[in-house]
């Protein structure tokens, strides 16, 4: 086994509510392998960040230019640089809709503890007709019993344009990471760690007669992140919330169960 594997696999095996902290210590072993570091960060799932000023964004790898990072929908960094990577006019309307959209899409699906940030940028800066859309939400999870959690969901996806066929490719991928943290009261305090990820992927080639607009992209994606997400949240629901509601039930804990019982299903509501 490679020593890139040894540590993805150590990075699933590892509890992840501490993923950034997982994160660290494993960049602290293969420090000085450079190619094995970069390959490392790119594969493995990374935290979400979130800044609270300008309404509150996220702040990751599709928006970072050194240590500032763009706010969604402008060309303005925090903190402020002078020549920071800028965005055209044209991807730059696409990520204003973009971003109205999905703050709606967010408040119907999540709550006001989530925010969300959009950003579209080009994979060659000569080519318009190749570009990355990336969705992201980060969810904060309240429940009973100073219970707490984070859902983070990164969707991104590839658009290609092809003029000569009159055909889009879009292809996404979306990967989801979700823990919980807290404890049920009994005669003594038993705590509880629950989290996991997935990861899926789908394509899809859609046919256009006339002129490409935002709103074209727009339809398209969203409905591929919505019916993803809805697919992996089914799936995270039956792999991890269900099992361990099962073992719950099973088990002696009855007079605070119904509380970590409820924060489970308010998480995949």
């Amino acid at each position: 086994m490679s020593k890139l594997s040894s540590c993805l696999n150590l990075s699933l095996l590892l509890p992840i509510s501490k993923l950034e902290k997982n994160i660290n210590a494993i960049s602290s072993l293969i420090y000085n392998e450079d190619e094995t570091l970069d390959s490392f960060l790119q594969k493995v799932d990374q935290p979400l960040i979130t800044n609270l000023q300008k309404g509150g964004f996220i702040c990751c790898e599709y928006n970072r230019d050194g240590d500032s990072y763009r706010i969604p929908g402008t060309n303005e960094y925090l903190p402020t640089i002078e020549d920071g990577n800028l965005l055209k006019d044209k991807f730059l309307q696409l990520e204003i809709e973009f971003n109205k959209i999905f703050r709606i899409y967010t408040n119907f699906y999540y709550s006001n503890n989530a925010i969300s940030s959009v950003y579209v940028y080009p994979i060659d800066e000569n080519n318009d007709d190749e570009f990355v859309i990336s969705a992201l939400i980060s969810h904060l999870i309240e429940g009973e019993n100073n219970s707490k959690g984070k859902w983070e969901t990164t969707n991104l996806c590839t658009v290609n344009i092809d003029n000569e066929n009159k055909e889009v490719s879009y292809n996404l991928i979306t990967s989801v990471v979700v823990y919980l943290n807290g404890n049920i009261k009994t005669g003594n305090n038993n705590n509880f760690n629950l989290g996991g990820s997935l990861m899926k992927n789908v394509k899809k080639t859609v046919k256009f007669k006339d002129n490409i607009n935002d709103q074209f992209h727009i339809t398209n994606v969203g409905n591929l992140i919505e019916d993803l997400e809805t697919k992996i949240c089914n799936e995270i629901e039956v792999i991890y919330f269900q099992k361990t509601i099962q073992i719950i039930d099973s088990s002696r804990i009855n007079s605070e169960r119904e509380n970590l019982l409820n924060n489970l299903r308010n998480i995949i509501k």
